[in-house]
């Protein structure tokens, strides 16, 4: 993947990866939901000639694009196309113009693919292994199918307005004669079928910015911080519980509990639903039991959920996985700015018995010399995250020598953020009584 010139779009939990111009060739692009890929190739071809003359994304989940095939100093045919990613589904707009003096024909094929690949696998956790891909196809559908080892049955489905002059395979053609100054429009739209995908009410981009508008620059900066609230509100994924940030796009686009935590904190006073609905998310995946795979512990709040595969058939930890240490003391900061904002004492008395939790696990598991201390013992190597703080990759620190610092690394904001927990949970109780 190239950062700087691909294109990448995100809505709730899918998103997508592609060229710069739009097109989802190789690698790591593709269109994904929920931790799996359901297009690794989709590409568009005009014929030769043609060259991009403008690709932007106006907004995270729209994507503008200009084509032209010019002849000398002058465009004699042109394509203008919107993509606009939606929960589950993609639509891919297209107009064609003829705007030569002539009568002029053009082929426009695409070219579909899908590997079902769970998102380690992109990554180059293991080659992807996906047997048993159907594809089926008829005057103006096409439809991809792939049943899960684990059952789950995934899909990808095409429909075509005008209908392609043909279908096969997976490459779609499309026949256009224009007369001077014609244009033609054509509509592929791509509807996922993901399990576990539920329709949830999410927040407009409108309504966002409305909740952010007091934040005010000089007029020269309001482009940088209009596309920076918009950013924000792109990172939203929509739970049953309440929308909770991802930890980032495109690649970790998924609930992690730090991230998500840090976020909402930083959201609180003008985006509020944003703590309450990662309150509410993390309790109903706090730690139950002892699990030293996913490094679980009752009262434990997780570190990152993941929904591919892997995840559900228990070949990576991520059915959420808790290797974090900062995590849980952070649950309790979050509830208490949340309280000291709204002054509402209901949030606080709902998930009581999980804070109360999160507080036992940090004075038994957390603390087990009892020294009042919070403890650091990384996974061992290959098993999770050696690095269980901010940042978590085994290469985040260094001596001053620039050696790098050996894990377990003890870093001391996680005390801070333990002694902001005991004194919310002591406000907590003193609220209560």
């Amino acid at each position: 993947m190239n950062i700087t010139r691909d294109t990448v779009l995100k809505e709730n939990y899918t998103f997508l990866v592609a060229d710069a111009q739009g097109n989802i060739l190789d690698d790591e692009h593709g269109l994904y939901n929920l931790d799996t890929r359901f297009l690794s190739h989709y590409a568009w071809h005009f014929g030769e000639g043609f060259q991009t003359l403008l690709a932007h994304t106006p907004r995270p989940d729209h994507f503008v694009a200009h084509y032209a095939d010019i002849e000398g100093h002058a465009q004699q045919l042109g394509v203008h196309r919107e993509l606009e990613l939606a929960d589950t589904s993609l639509t891919d707009r297209l107009v064609i113009e003829n705007t030569s003096r002539e009568r002029r024909s053009l082929t426009l094929e695409l070219e579909v693919e899908s590997d079902f690949a769970d998102i380690f696998e992109v990554r180059g956790w293991r080659p992807p292994q996906h047997p048993g891909i159907e594809a089926k196809s008829g005057d103006n559908r096409l439809a991809l199918h792939y049943r899960a080892p684990d059952g789950l049955e995934f899909g990808v489905r095409f429909s075509f307005d005008p209908h392609p002059d043909s279908i096969d395979g997976q490459r779609v053609r499309f026949r256009v004669t224009l007369e001077p100054a014609a244009s033609l429009p054509l509509e592929v739209t791509v509807r996922l079928d993901s399990p576990g995908q539920g329709h949830r009410p999410g927040i407009s981009y409108d309504s966002w910015r409305r909740g952010l508008a007091q934040v005010t620059v000089e007029p020269r900066y309001q482009g940088v911080l209009t596309r920076a609230i918009d950013d924000l509100r792109a990172l939203l994924l929509f739970t049953e519980h309440g929308p909770v940030p991802a930890a980032g796009i495109p690649w970790f686009v998924a609930a992690f509990g730090r991230d998500a935590l840090l976020t909402a904190i930083m959201l609180l006073p003008r985006q509020p639903q944003v703590a309450v609905g990662t309150l509410q998310y993390l309790a109903a995946h706090q730690g139950k039991q002892r699990d030293a795979f996913r490094g679980e512990a009752p009262g434990k709040i997780m570190h990152e959920i993941r929904f591919g595969e892997l995840a559900r058939t228990g070949q990576v930890p991520h059915s959420p996985y808790y290797g974090t240490i900062d995590a849980t003391p952070l649950f309790l900061v979050l509830l208490h700015k949340s309280y000291r904002h709204s002054g509402d004492l209901e949030l606080v008395r709902r998930l009581k018995p999980h804070w109360e939790a999160a507080l036992t696990w940090m004075l038994n598991d957390g603390d087990l010399d009892g020294d009042g201390f919070l403890e650091f013992a990384g996974a061992e190597h290959g098993r999770g995250l050696t690095v269980q703080s901010w940042k978590d990759s085994h290469d985040s620190m260094s001596h001053a020598d620039g050696s790098l610092a050996p894990a377990p690394l003890a870093v001391s904001e996680v005390q801070g953020y333990a002694y902001a927990a005991y004194l919310a949970a002591a406000d907590f109780y003193g609220a209560l009584a």
